[in-house]
């Protein structure tokens, strides 16, 4: 539980990166095209966390995947047999404290 899997195509273009988010990235979805800004304003990510959001993209620089917020469309006929990223949901460093 709390772990997120996104399975990749067979047209993925290797190597994988993880970074930040740059002007003009745009995702792959169901409806078509979209920016990821949009798609991260509809997700209701605040904007103070939109930076530090992951983005995974392929070696061509076509965003794959934003880890708990949105996979890029795969079909599920064209899947790479046991090819998939696994990523857990990140947690605060903060350390809860005892309040006196």
């Amino acid at each position: 539980p709390g772990v997120l899997e996104f399975a990749l195509g067979k047209e993925t273009a290797w190597p994988l990166t993880v970074r930040s988010r740059k002007a003009g990235d745009r995702v792959r979805t169901r409806s078509g095209h979209r920016k990821l800004q949009d798609v991260l304003v509809d997700a209701r990510v605040p904007a103070e966390a939109r930076d530090a959001q992951p983005v995974v993209v392929d070696a061509d620089g076509g965003v794959l995947w934003l880890p708990g917020v949105l996979a890029s469309v795969v079909d599920r006929r064209e899947v790479a047999s046991r090819h998939s990223l696994w990523a857990s949901p990140p947690v605060s460093s903060e350390r809860e404290r005892r309040r006196l």
